[in-house]
């Protein structure tokens, strides 16, 4: 008992003198001055407005900018920086149709260094003119696999995604496109007629879709309304063991306009003959 009585008198006389002394009035002035969450674990939230979607830098409809000018029009894309069109001088048909086009391989280009995205711009401004309103995907299927660690062998699951994200987005199209380019030697890939050269181009089909018959049936009509408008333009149907998203929903095609031979001009040339054919199919119903 006497021990504990000196211990307590030592502290009891230790805490006298610091009373006394400048180091109580610093000690005090410094926990003062200090929040006390310094020495606390703060749990950091996910802000609830963010999404999934946000973080990845894939823009809903909703976040897309609307032209702010009468004399023009947008070929609507997927991010903030739409494609500036000309106003189509045609009147708009009553009943307006959409279509949506992206590229499953965004990086295949042409011989002067434009690739399929400037071939998809240019069909889509085609359609606009047409009062067909377009979708344009402008997002960098590069960068969601470079993001996910994926290849090249699985481009298909990401335009699956962006594919998915649209219908939802949207409501639903009339067409979805998925615009390729081949890879052919210059005389398989050429056409002269009427005073043009034309890129040839060909419509696939996979036949382990679930919706291989749309598909099928829209890649028919198309072959056979374009070769009317310029005889062989149009190379056969090809189908192959394959999906290309055409499981997703009906109305789902590919094409591949032209190959890594043909100039832009040729390019653009068959997106014209191709736009005028769409039109046809889609709003005076041929077939």
């Amino acid at each position: 008992m006497k021990a504990t009585w000196k211990i307590l008198i030592k502290l009891v006389l230790i805490g006298c003198i610091f009373y006394i002394t400048p180091f109580y009035d610093t000690c005090i002035q410094m926990l003062g001055q200090t929040n006390i969450k310094t020495f606390a674990y703060e749990q950091k939230t996910i802000d609830p407005s963010i999404s999934i979607k946000d973080e990845l830098n894939v823009m809903s409809s909703h976040q897309v900018k609307k032209a702010e000018k009468d004399d023009v029009i947008k070929v609507e894309t997927t991010q903030e920086n739409p494609v500036v069109v000309p106003t189509p001088k045609s009147e708009e048909t009553k009943k307006q149709k959409t279509v949506y086009i992206y590229d499953t391989h965004q990086k295949e280009d042409y011989a002067d260094g434009k690739g399929v995205m400037d071939a998809a711009a240019d069909l889509g401004k085609h359609l606009e003119e047409k009062g067909i309103k377009v979708v344009l995907e402008t997002h960098s299927f590069q960068n969601y696999m470079d993001a996910h660690g994926m290849n090249y062998n699985q481009s298909y699951l990401v335009s699956n995604k962006y594919l998915q994200d649209a219908l939802v987005n949207y409501g639903g199209f009339d067409l979805c496109i998925d615009l390729h380019r081949d890879s052919v030697p210059r005389s398989a890939a050429v056409l002269e007629a009427n005073g043009k050269t034309y890129a040839k181009a060909m419509m696939v089909v996979g036949s382990l879709a679930t919706y291989h018959d749309s598909s099928a049936k829209i890649s028919s009509t198309l072959t056979d309304i374009m070769n009317k408008k310029v005889n062989g333009i149009m190379k056969g149907v090809m189908t192959r063991e394959a999906y290309y998203n055409q499981q997703v929903a009906n109305g789902i095609v590919l094409i591949e306009v032209g190959a890594e031979v043909n100039s832009f001009k040729e390019i653009t040339n068959t997106t014209k003959v191709l736009a005028d054919s769409i039109y046809d199919m889609l709003m005076k119903g041929e077939s």
